[in-house]
């Protein structure tokens, strides 16, 4: 990640927060997995991919259902702690 971001290789940055979001998805550390999704999602936005976009929501989608009545807030802390 830190050569992605001193390249500003928006494709490797994004994939590694995805990649990062996985692995905490996995270990069962929801919030950290939305946070990854979202800077992936952040990081994604000016490029036109609809694939990627299309991965990166269905991931934030899963996560809706997964972390439940708590996302709205989970993103709104995002948010206010982002860059």
């Amino acid at each position: 990640l830190k050569w992605a971001v001193k390249l500003n290789d928006t494709f490797e940055m994004t994939n590694t927060y995805v990649e990062l979001g996985d692995y905490f998805y996995n270990t069962k550390d929801d919030k950290e997995a939305l946070f990854n999704y979202l800077k992936a999602k952040d990081t994604l936005k000016e490029d036109t991919s609809s694939q990627n976009h299309k991965v990166i929501d269905a991931r934030i989608e899963d996560m809706k259902y997964k972390i439940g009545k708590d996302f709205e807030n989970t993103v709104k802390e995002y948010e206010q702690n982002r860059n």
